[in-house]
């Protein structure tokens, strides 16, 4: 034990005070008697003795004089020295989605038990000591650094939030120990609920927070379209022991089936379900009743179908690419000769195909393929017409986009034209060492392409490259709204794009906050945090005549990692110093308690003056 406050041993000056007005402190009281006589003879008897007499058996002054001490005794602040004596301690709290769990027998989650724990350690922080929090979730964010003030680290503790997503422990560990200092006693204590392999070195205590791994969980969900609906396939696996569980399955919010399933520990399960609503937008599959960790429990996934492109051919001719996107499908297809293009002007296309022609005035929206084009529009130039050869890959980017799954040397042209590119435009393939096809989008995030080679000087039209490069230019210049299936895991940063003649994109979480991604163009980066269904709104363009835009909705499914279901960590936990129990406070004090004796005392003491004892 010490005191932290020393001078508060002045206070037991006000003891000596206390026993003099005991020993001062004049009683007289009248007696009447028949002689003084014997009172003179005791007289100087009384004077040496009187005083101290007073005090023996006087419950009211011992009462007064133990509620002094203590009072004393709590000003000089004592306290209890924990486990360890540390300059500073470095708390890392994992903040992965398994530290949602709540424990049976528990209350609060582990990352709430872990949040408290690391409370109690900042409450009991010595004068002098530092203390560092940081949060490992999938990524590291250190949530106070250095600090010695007790109020200021519970206050960051207090706003701290559990993820969803995985914890990256390894880059927490190597920032505790780079926030070190040379010749310092530091300790880092590590609160988790999984394993993770760190060096014997390191003074590190981890302190396990988990009691059990019994967890069930839908682990993926994917869906198929068909003639007559939706086959939703999900997997399901009970983790820790086997189980009985009843799945029940909903589409757009309504129960459509529920079924009683036998799992066995650590074996997936597959379960099928019908959708017979075409129109459904999302299906759910949810497990009934709850257990440690409720976020694991359903999982849902977008019944989406991808909508038909609508093409503007402009040709003269136009054969070859009639039949590649009647090929390729759900592709409605357009058709009008050079001449007749700017009659055209007030209707609106996801795509228009320039063939050898290029107009004088630009669509404003859609994107725009100029394919073999006879002069030069957009920020590229048309040279003079040269002898071709063999395709070759470009060194860009958007190279292995545009040419994935295609062998461009089996392309073979008999002549193309000269481009000169300017800013932003990227090199899909070249012929020789030129551009042969590029591609491009504009600050708007309109997707632009030019093919520098008429389809009849080349003999792509004959090889199976021809539908390969067709459809990979589609997916470029008319990307889904969403990319993908729609299901990510929690922390991920899903691909949003904008559609042709859209003027704002939007999306809202699970707890119903919504956030605007565009405009400005292009549209902005989102991280998906919560597990749940996020709703994508596109507001389009009004056509001509109407009043508003129409709005476009699509949706995205986040479920957390697969892993943190398991509850278990990969690798050997090796800690160095520490107890690994969670008490790692520098010292208790104790004037809490002694201020709690000193009001019993207190009362005590009014009850003793209120009978004259």
């Amino acid at each position: 034990m010490e005191l932290l406050n020393p001078w508060g041993l002045l206070s037991l000056v006000s003891v000596p005070a206390l026993i003099a007005l005991y020993v001062l402190k004049q009683k007289h009281r009248e007696v009447k008697v028949p002689s003084l006589f014997l009172w003179k003879k005791t007289q100087s008897l009384m004077e040496a003795s009187t005083p101290w007499e007073r005090l023996r058996r006087n419950l009211l002054f011992i009462l007064q004089l133990l509620l002094l001490l203590l009072l004393c005794f709590a000003l000089c602040r004592p306290a209890v020295t924990g486990k360890g004596t540390f300059d500073e301690i470095i708390v890392i709290i994992d903040g992965s989605a398994s530290m949602n769990a709540v424990d049976e027998g528990e209350k609060d989650t582990r990352f709430a038990r872990a949040v408290k724990a690391a409370s109690q350690t900042a409450s009991g922080l010595r004068p002098g000591k530092k203390m560092s929090v940081i949060v490992a979730a999938d990524t590291v964010v250190p949530a106070v650094s250095h600090s010695d003030n007790p109020g200021e680290i519970l206050r960051a503790l207090k706003s701290l939030e559990c993820g969803y997503a995985g914890a990256d422990v390894e880059n927490a560990l190597i920032l505790a120990d780079s926030m070190k200092t040379a010749g310092g006693n530091m300790l880092t204590v590590l609160y988790t609920d999984s394993a993770y392999e760190t060096d014997d070195g390191q003074s590190l205590s981890a302190v396990d927070l988990s009691k059990g791994r019994k967890n069930r969980a839908v682990i993926s969900v994917s869906c198929g379209a068909g003639e007559d609906g939706y086959t939703v396939l999900s997997t399901v696996c009970s983790y820790g022991e086997d189980c009985e569980e009843t799945l029940e399955f909903y589409c757009d919010g309504q129960l459509r089936d529920a079924r009683r399933v036998s799992l066995e520990a650590e074996k997936p399960l597959a379960v099928y379900w019908k959708c017979s609503d075409s129109g459904a937008s999302v299906a759910t599959v949810r497990f009934t009743g709850s257990d440690i960790l409720s976020s694991d429990d359903e999982m849902s996934v977008p019944l989406t179908k991808s909508a038909d492109k609508k093409i503007m051919l402009v040709s003269s001719s136009g054969f070859f690419f009639e039949k590649i996107f009647a090929a390729i499908g759900r592709c409605e297809v357009y058709k009008t000769d050079p001449a007749s293009f700017d009659a055209l002007d007030g209707e609106r296309y996801d795509l228009y195909l320039f063939d050898s022609f290029v107009p004088e005035k630009i669509p404003a929206s859609g994107a725009v393929w100029f394919w073999a084009p006879d002069r030069g529009t957009e920020g590229f130039e048309v040279g003079a017409s040269l002898k071709g050869s063999c395709l070759s890959g470009a060194d860009s980017a958007v190279s292995g986009e545009i040419c994935r799954y295609m062998n461009l040397s089996e392309i073979q042209l008999a002549r193309f034209c000269e481009l000169t590119l300017g800013d932003g435009w990227q090199t899909a393939a070249n012929c020789g060492m030129l551009p042969a096809a590029a591609v491009r989008s504009d600050p708007s995030g309109r997707k632009e392409a030019v093919i520098a080679f008429d389809l009849h000087d080349s003999n792509l039209p004959l090889l199976k490259e021809f539908p390969v490069f067709i459809q990979n230019l589609l997916s470029y210049s008319i990307p889904e709204m969403i990319e993908g299936s729609g299901v990510y895991e929690a922390g991920e940063v899903p691909q949003i794009r904008a559609l042709a003649y859209a003027e704002s994109v939007s999306v809202v979480s699970p707890d119903g906050k919504e956030t605007v991604l565009a405009p400005p163009f292009p549209v902005s980066a989102y991280r998906l945090g919560l597990p749940g269904v996020y709703k994508v709104t596109q507001i389009l363009a009004p056509r001509a005549g109407e009043e508003a835009g129409t709005p476009v909705t699509g949706f995205i499914s986040a479920a957390i990692p697969e892993g943190e279901s398991r509850m278990a960590g990969g690798g050997t936990l090796s800690p160095g110093s520490g107890s690994g129990d969670g008490d790692f406070r520098g010292q208790t004090e104790l004037w809490p308690y002694i201020l709690a004796a000193v009001l019993l005392l207190a009362v005590l003491e009014w009850g003793v003056y209120f009978r004259e004892y």
